[in-house]
């Protein structure tokens, strides 16, 4: 059974190991045994398993700041990801997945509404993606749902 113990500011335990004085570097909660005979105060390096952080071309993610407004052009169900055509650069589409989306209360039934326009609006967060720098929507909002007319760029199916 567990022990409950507890440090008083001179190191004093009280509980049901009471008077027994704490070694200075530990406290009355350590229980980690691959402490015990070191010296206080050192501890065991552990190799780095992974090399993410130290490769030359790592580039952290980053969020803009900025707000960004676009069209939902395609969205797939089954894959759960899509593709926002962005107002102020309709040459680039920005990948979108339904994690972010569903963060908005955005419910697929509404993804799925065929012959509908939406209008979403968006940060855009810069990641390094399987083999170069990537962007994707994140914070997304919808802003408006209006029936498709000829020359939208839409909702396919």
């Amino acid at each position: 059974d567990d022990v409950t113990e507890e440090a008083d500011e001179d190191g004093a335990r009280s509980g049901s190991n009471a008077g027994t004085p704490i070694p200075p570097g530990f406290s009355a909660s350590t229980r980690d045994s691959s402490r015990v005979g070191q010296t206080p105060g050192k501890r065991k390096t552990i190799p780095e398993k992974s090399n993410m952080f130290k490769t030359k071309n790592f580039v952290p993610e980053t969020r803009s700041i900025q707000r960004y407004s676009g069209t939902l052009k395609f969205f797939d169900e089954k894959k759960n990801f899509g593709f926002i055509v962005m107002d102020s650069d309709p040459d680039h589409d920005v990948f979108v997945h339904y994690d972010d989306i569903s963060k908005s209360d955005i419910s697929k039934s509404i993804l799925k509404m065929k012959n509908k326009v939406l209008r979403l609006s968006f940060v855009l967060m810069e990641y390094h993606g399987k083999s170069k720098q990537s962007k994707k929507a994140i914070d997304i909002a919808l802003e408006e749902i209006r029936d498709k007319t000829e020359g939208d760029i839409g909702l396919m199916a």
